[in-house]
């Protein structure tokens, strides 16, 4: 089951936001989010938030047509976050995660807190942008794209050991990757796979289009 959320961060395209709307099971609005819904008059199955950044003419637009579940705006966790939790409540094995970029820098960096949390509890999960897509991964992976596409892998959490990066233009072998390393910024495909290999720790992706 593919879940779609949208968060109160800068709004995607139209064009991005229905690519993946039209392949998801559910649509999440986290607070704000739901503007972006209400925009392109699609509904959302759960409006999930403390709205105190939705409009009221969206918010009148919404509250009967989906599950709207309200919080105090002193809370423990973020708006995407409780959408993230929802999500998994409802069993869902891959989250899409739009809204979630842009001049807020403290809920960006919350947010690749979410994908870390995604991956904890083995689902698939990616944030979304007009010009990125983010991911994370504790097992080593192959990525498939086209020659000169860029990528770069940073260490999350803790050094990511032995990462080797093999098809790219800049290849790696058996390195201990540290968080504070940029080594890693701004690779490219030669042609078109990349296997990237480790032997522990946990690493964020980032794919530039």
């Amino acid at each position: 089951m593919l879940t779609v959320i949208i968060g109160g961060g800068e709004a995607p395209s139209r064009e991005l936001f229905l690519r993946e709307v039209s392949k998801a099971q559910v649509l999440i609005a986290a607070d704000s989010g739901a503007e972006v819904f209400y925009k392109n008059e699609v509904i959302p199955h759960y409006f999930i938030g403390d709205m105190d950044s939705v409009s009221r003419e969206t918010k009148e637009a919404l509250w009967t047509k989906c599950i709207v579940d309200s919080y105090n705006s002193e809370k423990d966790y973020t708006d995407t976050e409780i959408a993230v939790r929802k999500a998994i409540e409802l069993g869902t094995d891959e989250i899409v995660l739009l809204g979630c970029t842009g001049n807020r820098f403290d809920h960006s960096y919350a947010c690749l807190g979410l994908l870390h949390y995604c991956m904890e509890y083995k689902i698939k999960a990616r944030i979304e942008d007009e010009l990125n897509t983010l991911f994370m991964t504790s097992e080593s992976i192959k990525l498939i794209g086209k020659p000169k596409e860029v990528f770069s892998v940073f260490a999350y959490g803790s050094m990511v050991e032995g990462l080797t990066i093999a098809g790219a233009k800049y290849p790696l072998h058996d390195y201990n990757l540290s968080v504070s390393s940029g080594l890693t910024v701004s690779n490219e495909f030669v042609h078109r796979e990349v296997q990237i290999t480790f032997k522990k720790g946990c690493i964020l992706i980032c794919r530039c289009k």
